[in-house]
């Protein structure tokens, strides 16, 4: 009913008003991770157990086994080496929070840490995908606005009886955003139904 469309619309703008919580949770594994690189400075040795965990777990062995083996060989000069890779897991992380103050399609590619060092293979083997952690929670906040827009329709199907030629009709400004393009979202009326898509396809890959 055209009452449950009001009630919808204001528990999307009252979901959409909320702080995202992926702030929190990428400071909450930077934080993890430099405790984690505090632990290994203390005791460099652990460093060799924690790398055997990525082994166990199956995900790049490899590249795990490589970085076991080198810091075996360096384990007298791990000091610098550990400071050099927290350093650079500090800068990533510090550029990754900076890109989400910025919507998605504002954003720029996430900085590569390239592996040629013992230092940046240790924080290359541990650090999250975080492009991936990015399109999870970009994509669940453009699912709610298109709830909000396909809401916003069925309600100007109730007072018309027929569906809005453009987006632009219903005057839901930001809401009718696509956060991945700074577009409105892809709506196509076809008689007396439609379509509604966001272009995520620069992002989901």
């Amino acid at each position: 009913s055209d009452l449950d469309c009001l009630t919808l619309q204001h528990l999307v703008d009252d979901w959409l008003a909320l702080p995202s919580s992926i702030t929190s949770v990428v400071d909450g594994e930077r934080q993890w991770m430099q405790r984690m690189m505090a632990k290994a400075k203390k005791n460099p040795s652990s460093l060799i157990d924690t790398v055997e965990t990525v082994i166990s777990s199956g995900d790049e062995d490899l590249a795990a086994l490589q970085t076991q083996r080198e810091i075996q060989k360096n384990i007298g000069k791990m000091d610098q080496i550990l400071e050099d890779a927290s350093n650079l897991m500090e800068g990533y992380y510090q550029e990754v929070l900076k890109s989400l103050t910025l919507p998605p399609y504002k954003r720029k590619p996430l900085p590569e840490i390239p592996k040629t060092t013992l230092a940046s293979n240790i924080v290359g083997l541990f650090l999250p995908s975080m492009g991936t952690i990015q399109y999870r929670y970009d994509r669940e906040r453009s699912l709610i606005q298109m709830l909000g827009v396909r809401t916003a329709l069925r309600a100007y199907h109730w007072e018309y009886g027929r569906f809005p030629v453009h987006l632009s009709e219903l005057r839901l400004g930001e809401k009718a955003i696509d956060p991945f393009t700074g577009k409105p979202f892809l709506y196509q009326l076809d008689k007396d139904t439609y379509t509604l898509k966001a272009d995520d396809s620069a992002f989901n890959k």
